[in-house]
Parts: structure tokens; sequence; C-alpha cells
């Protein structure tokens, strides 16, 4: 089982990796693009977002978890919920979903 969100990024400051895999997924465009522009912006001025960075609109579903587990990447929610199966996925998986 992976370790939480706060674990992983704990372990980034220890090896001394720069990259963070994410899936980001927001309720509509316009907030979407606010996120990834604030995170390419505090991402040494860069215009997009890292490029192991997946997003997305729309609910979490079993692919964003699957794809999660592939990359050993976190879930960030902004205003959407994980599907019922999907949450059910996470779960079992070990993926943390915020």
């Amino acid at each position: 089982m992976r370790g939480s969100l706060e674990q992983m990024m704990s372990q980034l400051k220890t090896t001394g990796r720069k990259d963070f895999p994410l899936i980001v997924k927001a309720d509509v465009q316009g907030s979407l693009e606010a996120i990834l522009g604030l995170a390419g912006k505090t991402r040494h001025r860069r215009k997009s977002p890292p490029a192991s960075w997946h997003a997305g609109v729309g609910g979490i579903s079993e692919s964003d978890v699957t794809l999660a587990e592939g990359f050993n990447a976190a879930i960030i929610g902004f205003n959407v919920r994980a599907h019922k199966e999907a949450a059910a996925a996470a779960k079992r998986n070990g993926i943390e979903i915020r």
C-alpha cells in the first residue's frame, strides 16, 4: 500500500526529486486553467504544468485511479467527487484522493 500524500511529499524532500506525479480534476475548465496557471507560475516560472501532471474536468473516475496507481501519483479534486467505483478502487489500491 502507498503512503499518504504527506509521506510522498516527505520522500520527495529526502530524495531530492523535483517532480511530483499528480492527477488534478476540476469541476469546470475555467477552474482547471486557473489551477494549472498557478502551478505553472510557482514551478520555476513555467507557463505550463509539470510534465508529471495529468489534468481534466469532471468527476474522479476509475481511469484516474488506474492512472494514479501506474504512475504512483496522488489525486486532487477541486469541487468534484470520486465516482462510487473510483472511490472503492482507490481504497482497495491505497490511492489517496483529496
